[in-house]
């Protein structure tokens, strides 16, 4: 077996350091893969939270009759514009952040490009 050495100083390594070593990078796996899962959450909940928010606007709107006046209904544009950001646009973008990068193709890709918000 060869014998490990420190990078500067060239001093043999210990059994010690070597098992520190090795619990170090194991514990950076589990951290990294903690902070993906809470990414993950994260991302999946905002466009959980969209869809239904904006739904819930449009709904209320539609279902009271006091609500229905012309401003409200530029809230509800917006809103139904916000959706389709939200199933069109933010699932891509999703996929992005799951995947560490693009995973469709040149024409979903100019596609989601030119209907993605800044």
């Amino acid at each position: 077996m060869d014998r490990v050495t420190y990078p500067r100083t060239g001093r043999p390594m210990r059994q010690d350091d070597l098992n520190g070593a090795f619990n170090a990078t194991a514990t950076d796996e589990w951290t990294s893969s903690l902070v993906f899962k809470f990414r993950t959450c994260i991302l999946l909940l905002i466009v959980i939270m969209a869809v239904l928010g904006n739904l819930l606007v449009i709904v209320s709107v539609m279902r009271h009759r006091k609500l229905r006046v012309i401003t409200n209904y530029f809230v509800v544009s917006l809103a139904f514009a916000d959706i389709l950001v939200a199933m069109v646009v933010m699932p891509f973008n999703f996929s992005v952040q799951f995947n560490q990068g693009w995973v469709f193709g040149l024409t979903i890709c100019d596609l989601w490009n030119s209907s993605d918000v800044y």
